[in-house]
């Protein structure tokens, strides 16, 4: 009836958790221009089962609220993380406004209450780079986080930058 009733009928869950079916101004609007609804920030389980930010977009509500990479989520919106089996859906719609409740351990260990909602958030496809000298050789180090339109630009411009620090490996995280 749908083309998500198709996708839902066509693909193996416990298998693709990448596959999915969008229109063409959310698609327009993340790929070629490049910004979201959302928290700004990525999250996915450890080795270990605890659920942790893996990045946070700079100037995102996330950021803007304190959140750092590495902090453990323990709850959203009153829920133990680990009993969650869809966190997109506990963080509800992908609208600005969206509001969520979240209790997180920070870097240091210590547990905060942070309440943050979803606005537009700029996509940052090169999170870091720089260069680490090691036994008199420089190693550029690169995090790159996204296949958009922009990341053509920013990996010009992150390899310029290496080229002109004079690296002679490079870590690509």
């Amino acid at each position: 009836a749908t083309s998500q009733d198709l996708m839902d009928a066509m693909i193996n869950n416990e298998f693709d958790r990448w596959s999915y079916v969008t229109d063409a101004a959310a698609f327009d609007q993340y790929f070629t221009q490049g910004t979201y609804a959302g928290h700004g920030f990525g999250i996915r389980f450890d080795t270990d089962g605890a659920l942790r930010i893996t990045f946070v977009y700079p100037g995102s509500p996330a950021d803007q609220s304190g959140v750092t990479r590495g902090f453990e989520v323990l709850e959203i919106n009153g829920r133990a993380a680990g009993t969650i089996n869809n966190i997109d859906e506990a963080l509800g719609e992908d609208v600005e406004g969206v509001t969520n409740q979240f209790k997180m351990r920070n870097t240091e260990g210590e547990v905060e209450d942070f309440e943050i909602s979803k606005s537009e958030v700029n996509i940052v496809t090169v999170l870091d780079r720089r260069v680490i000298e090691q036994n008199g050789q420089k190693i550029g180090y690169l995090v790159f986080n996204n296949f958009i339109e922009r990341a053509t630009d920013d990996l010009k411009e992150a390899f310029s930058f290496f080229a002109a620090e004079g690296v002679d490996e490079l870590v690509l995280d």
